[in-house]
């Protein structure tokens, strides 16, 4: 019987041995009594020794014990454990500290000091002045049916940190009859009456550093753990809503949609590259990000714009109830500070707010986007952005288009009060840009991004090192670890990848340096990449597992479509010969700084168009920027609020950005982390090359469906991949050996460069069974005509 929940803290497990803590003691009181003659000194030297030797002894036999681990769970089929495991053996050190700066910029140590900057900090981020609540007269929508809280209940997800109540998702999961319909009462009370439930409405705050200096409360994210009970009412509130959100969501948007991803919007950049380079047509890309654009979002504005689409008033009320009643606690090294109320913003780690920002953006895009004409046009459809959440990708046919653009948008900030989409950086015109996650190049060649790939997924394959090395994990579970670490960041958007014959050959040769370093065969073995395959027993494993990729990829869209939109643009213009200038914008608090009312008039919202779509139709309201592709004009692109201008001059995004603050190192740094895995002799070689196709391939391979992999590219990913594949074996270059040698030893994996292959020829499949925004860039014609000389290896040609 349960008496008492709470929650228990796991003790760091101590690899230091008892017998070696009792020579530490010694030496320590050798060390107080003053070490004042000869005979002491040498006694203290030979036990500092001695405590050496035994520390080493006992790290070697506790990362045996934890490879021994690694193959149990491995056989047993726990990967939840095993990959436990591995991340505590690869895992750097991180010292623990609390310590910020409040805004005089001085240095705050003392804790209770630390939770009341933190306090400040997001009272001032969450405080909005001037709130009022809508006053709305509605009928009850039908009550909740036990059948849907019975799906809610399904729909949670377990092993989650709980909430304020200390409630898991697995208690709830583990009612009974009774409880059930006890669950179902409380959320027919809350459904009926809008008073939310007080452990409902509170929100833990956990601060995660992300980059920057760490005493800056704004280089930290606010991870938010909210109360699973309340998950359920709000499932059934998601269920209800999406027959009138979904819909208004526009093709440009891939983030938070079903089906869809980053791959999508990658692969749409590509292809207008390819497209422009291969039509003589110009395109200029222009990546928008905003700040902070998920905790600016304006609740009034929120509200008008739900009823405006024909939410029901009562689900509206609900909403609106949950948010004014929301409050949040920041827990700093288990200690929880006072309730601050929150008042903009969407509600961190909530089921609705994805949805409740997508139709918010949707909507300020189009007010940007209406009466403007510019853009691309690809298969007669006109381009004008990609959007992937708050990034937004604008594509145009001239310089000056994107910079008008941002003009208007700028305008619309200043003057109708959508600060909304929060704040833009500095604007800079770059020759390559990273777009969610891949790398997008002016040339629209993928060389670079395989070469990047390679990259991470040999860092990846180093921190695995340990792993490799272990004598007790098996040639299988490595593989396994190879397959599901190393090769998944490697192949990462490889369906979009134009790969050319030098990056297929790059593919392959990193593919056997990842066999034959988990095999730990030296080059100077001499074994040939025949016998390497021949001993893993496995055929080339990451260019299937690309077109794997993509064949699994057969619904809706994501950033993938995106990156392949301004990817087309860029190759059609190398193609054709005309200009095309790509500008990213990046917004601050997009998603938070939605308005919902404006100031000083009030704002006409169509019923059918998303909050991100109406501001950006009234930015581009009468711009003619943009460049035409497949008679269509395409003049930006757009990924919820990541917004790329694309333009054909460059005077195009100067006058649109004007007063406008505008994947193999990856894997490679995966590799290394990993270090230590791959040097242990207990995990098995199957264990090794699974974790490197996890941890490793996985990074690499981010969005290579997109790539145009030429024949460098295919040399460097294959160097990559063998390089890996040593790694994990422990072969160095001094063994002589092959790459067939090393594949062999592996059984023959599968080759990382095919992965890319497949990825992308399924990934042409996908796009192609319906009607999209990816297969108008891939198949649309540009207005020009191609080169006369031999035009520049396409995306498409990688299909044929």
């Amino acid at each position: 019987m349960v008496t008492e929940i709470g929650v228990s803290t796991q003790p760091r497990q101590q690899w230091i041995s008892s017998h070696t803590l009792s020579v530490i003691e010694v030496r320590r009181s050798l060390k107080i009594s003053g070490l004042d003659s000869d005979t002491e000194q040498n006694t203290y030297r030979q036990l500092s020794r001695e405590i050496q030797r035994l520390c080493r002894k006992d790290k070697s036999s506790y990362l045996q014990q934890m490879c021994r681990e690694i193959e149990m769970h491995a056989n047993a089929n726990h990967s939840k454990e095993m990959f436990f495991k591995v991340k505590c053996l690869s895992r750097d050190f991180k010292p623990k500290s609390w310590a910020v700066k409040n805004p005089e910029g001085e240095l705050i140590t003392n804790l209770h000091e630390v939770i009341e900057v933190w306090r400040n900090y997001c009272e001032n981020l969450y405080h909005e002045d001037g709130l009022h609540a809508l006053s709305l007269d509605f009928e009850q929508e039908p009550d909740i049916l036990l059948s849907e809280v019975e799906h809610a209940l399904n729909k949670l997800k377990t092993n989650k940190a709980t909430g304020i109540d200390v409630i898991s998702a697995e208690t709830l999961k583990c009612l009974g009859d009774d409880g059930i319909s006890l669950l179902h009462n409380i959320c027919k009370s809350v459904w009926s009456s809008g008073v939310w439930p007080d452990e409902w409405c509170t929100s833990i705050f956990v601060p995660l550093h992300k980059k920057g200096f760490p005493t800056n409360p704004d280089n930290y994210r606010l991870l938010s753990l909210s109360s699973h009970a309340s998950k359920v009412l709000l499932y059934i509130l998601q269920s209800r809503l999406e027959g009138f959100i979904g819909w208004q969501i526009s093709q440009a948007q891939a983030g938070f949609v079903k089906g869809r991803g980053t791959r999508e919007q990658i692969l749409n950049l590509r292809q207008i590259i390819e497209k422009a380079r291969e039509h003589y047509f110009p395109v200029f890309i222009c990546f928008v990000d905003y700040s902070k654009a998920f905790d600016n979002v304006k609740w009034p504005k929120l509200w008008e714009i739900l009823i405006s689409i024909g939410v029901p008033y009562h689900l509206v009320f609900l909403i609106q109830q949950l948010y004014e009643s929301n409050s949040a606690r920041v827990r700093i090294d288990g200690n929880l500070f006072s309730q601050t109320a929150t008042r903009k913003g969407v509600r961190q780690g909530c089921v609705l707010s994805p949805m409740l920002f997508n139709i918010y953006y949707e909507f300020v895009m189009r007010q940007v986007l209406d009466n403007w004409n510019g853009g691309v046009t690809i298969g007669g459809s006109k381009i004008s952005n990609v959007r992937f959440a708050d990034d937004t990708t604008l594509i145009a046919a001239s310089q000056e288009e994107p910079v008008a653009l941002l003009n208007i948008l700028e305008q619309h900030r200043e003057h109708d009060n959508y600060r909304e989409i929060g704040s833009i950086g500095h604007c800079e015109v770059v020759q390559s840009f990273i777009y969610l996650g891949s790398l997008i190049d002016n040339s629209g060649s993928c060389e670079n991004e395989v070469r990047r790939r390679i990259q991470q997924a040999r860092v990846a394959m180093t921190k695995l090192t340990k792993i490799w090395r272990d004598h007790n994990i098996t040639k299988a579970t490595k593989m396994s670890l190879v397959q599901s670490l190393v090769f998944s960041i490697f192949l990462y958007a490889s369906e979009t990848w134009t790969v050319k014959k030098a990056d297929r050959a790059r593919i392959d040769a990193y593919e056997m340096w990842t066999w034959r370093r988990m095999l730990r065969v030296p080059y100077t073995a001499h074994r040939t990449n025949v016998s390497i395959l021949d001993e893993s027993r496995l055929e080339a494993f990451i260019g299937w597992q690309i077109s794997q990729a993509q064949a699994a990829f057969v619904k809706g869209r994501g950033t993938r479509e995106q990156i392949l939109n301004l990817r087309q643009i860029i190759e059609k213009a190398r193609e054709h010969y005309f200009p095309v200038f790509i500008c990213f914008v990046d917004y601050s608090k997009a998603f938070d700084n939605q308005l919902y009312e404006s100031s000083s008039a009030r704002v006409r919202i169509d019923g059918n168009l998303s909050y991100s779509e109406f501001v950006m139709r009234q930015v581009l309201d009468n711009w003619n920027g943009g460049i035409t592709i497949g008679g269509s004009k395409i003049s930006n692109l757009r990924f919820a609020d990541d917004t790329t201008l694309i333009a054909a001059s460059q005077e195009e995004l100067v006058a649109l950005l004007n007063n406008t603050v505008q994947h193999m190192v990856l894997a490679r740094v995966a590799m290394t982390k990993l270090t230590k895995i791959w040097r242990d002799h207990n995990i098995t070689k199957a264990t090794k090359m699974s974790l490197v196709q996890s941890l490793v391939f996985s990074i690499f391979l981010y969005a290579s469906e997109t790539w145009t992999v030429k024949k460098a590219d295919r040399t460097r990913i294959e160097a990559f991949e063998m390089w890996t594949w040593r790694r994990i074996l422990r072969v160095p270059y001094t063994a002589h050996r092959t790459n067939v040698s090393i594949l062999d030893e592996l059984d023959n994996p599968k080759r990382l460069s095919s992965i890319v292959s497949t990825r992308m020829l399924t990934f042409f499949g996908h796009i192609h069974r319906s009607d999209n925004m990816e297969k108008r860039v891939v198949q649309g014609h540009a207005p020009n005509g191609r080169r006369r000389d031999r035009s520049p290896t396409r995306w498409v040609d990688m299909t044929k």
